[in-house]
């Protein structure tokens, strides 16, 4: 199942590179949302585009002949991605405050 990610804020952008997830970004905030957004293209993990009327042309493109270049992107974003960095920063938080470990439960 494809995941399909646009993002009017794209803060989301950092975000889906930490759990593996392709994306469609566009409104980029300048400053570092523009830095994400590069980094995932430059990855092979993301797309921006200008408007939010391109989105639909560019998964119909994304899926063509099987959806080869959305597997590329969701290949390449499971490559790069980060999927525990979340919780090692909460964990770095925690042993500076002082603070007990945070555990992720992964029986749920």
């Amino acid at each position: 199942m494809a995941n399909v990610s646009h993002s009017i804020v794209s803060t989301i952008s950092s975000r889906l590179r930490s759990i593996t997830i392709e994306c469609v970004v566009d409104n980029i905030v300048p400053g570092q949302e523009e830095g994400n957004a590069d980094l995932l293209e430059s990855l092979g993990a993301g797309l921006r585009i200008g408007f939010p009327a391109e989105l639909g042309p560019v998964i119909v493109s994304l899926l063509e002949d099987g959806g080869a270049k959305w597997l590329l992107m969701s290949e390449a974003a499971r490559t790069h991605g980060r999927p525990g960095a979340a919780e090692a920063i909460a964990n770095l938080a925690a042993e500076l405050a002082v603070c007990p470990k945070l555990t992720h439960n992964t029986a749920q």
